[in-house]
């Protein structure tokens, strides 16, 4: 290689340097700083949600006799409705025997509870079901005749698309029978 050659590639290396410097201290690699924010970011939401699944649909089953009888949870693409996701929420179903305490009486323990946990409470016109929103969180429960039923939903939590696809992977797991608020665990 030439010398005149050899310092063009070293001045193109020198010109370079920077704008790979300048990448890496931005994190745009796999692994990178954006991607660690966004699984910490949905991991918040997952033990957010796991924990008002421990405790407060723990509670809401004891006050309407409704026994534990496991369910699923998993995540769910959310933001852009174009692939790939922009996101993901994390949903997590118990499912409950149904419930001694029903119709209107049921209603008003299930709305009771939720209030006094800080949700703000709808009743929407089936009147098998109570609905809440707080702090980017859903829960719905139904008091069906056969069942009892609930639904806690996070909001959507942006993350780049190789992470959001990272949690959809992992598609739905069972829950127990008995919830760790129900065995005396912390959540």
């Amino acid at each position: 290689m030439s010398t005149a050659r050899r310092g063009r590639n070293a001045t193109a290396g020198l010109l370079l340097a920077p704008l790979v410097l300048t990448a890496c201290a931005r994190g745009e690699n796999r692994g990178d700083p954006p991607d660690a924010a966004a699984r910490t970011a949905v991991e918040a939401v997952e033990a957010e949600v796991d924990g008002v699944i421990d405790d407060l649909v723990t509670r809401i089953g004891a006050a309407v006799d409704a026994v534990p009888r496991g369910g699923q949870a998993r995540f769910e693409r959310c933001g852009a409705e174009l692939a790939p996701p922009s996101g993901v929420a994390y949903l997590s179903a118990p499912l409950f025997t149904a419930a001694g305490e029903r119709g209107e009486s049921g209603r008003r323990t299930v709305r009771r509870l939720l209030e006094r946990d800080g949700w703000t409470v709808t009743e929407p016109a089936n009147p098998d079901v109570v609905e809440g929103a707080r702090a980017g969180l859903e829960i719905r429960v139904a008091l069906h005749p056969a069942t009892t039923d609930v639904t806690v939903r996070s909001g959507c939590v942006d993350t780049p698309s190789d992470v959001a696809e990272e949690y959809l992977d992992r598609g739905s797991r069972d829950l127990p029978a008995t919830p760790a608020g129900a065995r005396g665990g912390t959540s």
